[in-house]
């Protein structure tokens, strides 16, 4: 098991080691995209499991010096009511303005990460819910995960004597957390007793002597190995209820509602696990049936002189899932390919006499040779990962025409000597594709869209001879204007960008594709649209300024 950020790498020494399974916490979710990304591309599963701070608790750690330390237990208990409430002033900020900002600057790494995962997990129901609230968007693939803490001792098989106590579980708990606990339980007539974890007898006859086990642990794991002591039981993992019958549930900031959740508790009795078989394994990714046949997929190549790069993406290809595949490999009159290609099985070559500057004429080429059912289209250095085709299939296969996926963009520099080294990642996707949103610029990754033939028997192939540069546009508007294109959102696929790419046709897009976009938009007219004229017009103008196209930054440094 891999783990990222400082919460994960606490709670992983823990818990059951999970090849499949990394963690991650908010401040490793950035580098975890990037050990995800590379799992993937070797054909490995990886699924991420996430651990969910609740925002207001993130600012409690902050502020609690501030707030109530020190205070008499009136002021403490009076203002941690406040704040429980959401009612204190930070800075001149409401504390719930405060609040629903403090993961903006994490959001896009956290959907990056569901959109590569095999799975995503958490350890409770209420976190998954929590984690749609703070970072904005609901996993599609998600499901329960919560192992057994190894921090809890052993409970011994003999019965002990109460003392007549509080044990407050303090492991993995903040300073200001346990501190706050402490006090606010001061006020009832009972000792506390404060136990880490411990491997020693005397901790597990403190735990198996208490009149009430107070967890602090934020880990619905850690309630379930304290609940095997038998005695009455709190806990401030919310999702512990979820385990575990008997078990009162509190935040440890809110003074009324610790001191409740310990009085039902006593109440309540011995805890009893809800289900012979709580969710203390990775949850495997949903059962895909067996393809009832395999058709032919052509993945269509484009290349003009990058051969090594040629031979990378054609070793990638030769590692699809999928059975049943030809690649056509065409060369837009550059060097001859056909000694790289001839290396490789299901190959066929074609090289094209007069070089056109762009993918289009090339692409159709390819497309008017091929022999699949399904084809795609590809440059020399893009690729798949190994599962891409397989899962395309499975789709179209399902009643789809026509799919896209999601896609990692991969972030190279480019040496003196035109050697390359990855730099990063980055992650693009095209979410709620339809005619309309396809009117002003291109939404889809290329290489992604996977299709029947029978779209471009119907429809045609790339028009290159007006669009110049629009071309792949114009041909997604024409798809989704008579098909509904299906999303996969799960990124399979990556495409390349050089870190300094103004030497590439991507640099000279602004005069070079003006023409082509007012072409394409004289021929699919935005009458009764004026929003569409408007971003129309600011795209042209945005195009005719030959403006240089700055480097493009990997918001994911490579892992290795």
């Amino acid at each position: 098991m891999r783990s990222f950020g400082l919460a994960a790498n606490q709670w992983a020494k823990h818990v059951q080691d999970s090849e499949a399974v990394c963690v991650a916490s908010p401040d490793g979710f950035a580098a975890a995209v990037s050990y995800v990304i590379e799992q993937r591309e070797g054909g490995r599963r990886c699924s991420v499991l996430i651990l969910v701070p609740n925002a207001r608790s993130v600012v409690f750690d902050a502020i609690y010096s501030q707030l109530a330390r020190g205070k008499s237990s009136d002021v403490h208990y009076r203002l941690l009511t406040a704040f429980t409430n959401g009612n204190v002033q930070l800075d001149g900020r409401s504390q719930r303005d405060v609040e629903a900002t403090i993961f903006d600057a994490i959001r896009q790494h956290y959907r990056d990460l569901w959109a590569l995962a095999d799975v995503v997990l958490f350890r409770s129901e209420h976190e998954r819910a929590l984690a749609t609230v703070q970072f904005g968007s609901t996993p599609t693939r998600s499901g329960i995960f919560c192992p057994l803490s190894a921090r809890v001792p052993v409970a011994a098989a003999e019965a002990k004597p109460t003392h007549g106590g509080i044990v407050l579980w303090t492991s993995g708990a903040s300073g200001s957390v346990e501190e706050a606990v402490r006090v606010t339980l001061s006020d009832l007539p009972m000792p506390v007793v404060c136990v880490p974890d411990s491997d020693d007898a005397g901790t597990a006859d403190i735990l198996a002597s208490a009149s009430v086990i107070v967890s602090l642990s934020d880990d619905p794991g850690v309630a379930l190995a304290l609940s095997a002591y038998g005695r009455p039981l709190c806990a401030a993992a919310l999702g512990a209820d979820e385990l575990l019958w008997n078990v009162p549930v509190f935040l440890p900031f809110d003074p009324v509602g610790t001191v409740d959740a310990v009085l039902r508790a006593l109440a309540a009795g011995r805890p009893a696990v809800r289900s012979s078989s709580p969710p203390v394994s990775p949850p495997e990714p949903a059962p895909q049936p067996p393809l009832a046949s395999h058709p032919l997929v052509t993945i269509v190549v484009t290349v003009y002189d990058r051969l090594a790069a040629l031979e990378q993406t054609l070793n990638a290809l030769s590692m699809q899932t999928y059975p049943n595949i030809e690649i056509i490999v065409v060369s837009n009159d550059g060097p001859d390919a056909s000694a790289v290609c001839g290396r490789f099985a299901n190959v066929k070559y074609i090289h094209r006499s007069e070089n056109t500057g762009t993918p289009a004429a090339p692409r159709n080429d390819g497309i008017a040779a091929a022999a699949g059912e399904y084809i795609t289209c590809i440059d020399d250095d893009d690729g798949y990962f190994p599962d891409h085709i397989e899962r395309m299939v499975r789709i179209c296969e399902g009643g789809a025409k026509c799919v896209y996926s999601d896609f990692v963009i991969k972030v190279v520099e480019t040496g003196e000597r035109g050697e390359e080294r990855l730099i990063g990642y980055d992650l693009e996707r095209g979410d709620g594709i339809t005619a309309m949103s396809l009117m002003v610029i291109n939404r889809i990754g290329y290489m992604t869209v996977f299709a029947h033939r029978e779209i471009y028997e119907r429809l045609g192939a790339y028009d290159d001879d007006e669009m110049q540069g629009a071309g792949e546009v114009e041909l997604w508007l024409r798809i989704a204007q008579k098909y509904a294109m299906a999303h996969s959102d799960q990124a399979s696929s990556y495409y390349t960008i050089r870190q300094r790419w103004q030497g590439s046709l991507t640099a000279q897009y602004h005069t070079r594709y003006a023409g082509g976009f007012e072409n394409m938009y004289r021929r699919y007219p935005a009458d009764g649209l004026p929003a569409i004229e408007e971003e129309r017009s600011r795209n042209l103008a945005e195009l005719r300024s030959n403006a240089v196209a700055p480097p493009r930054h990997a918001r994911y440094p490579a892992a290795i």
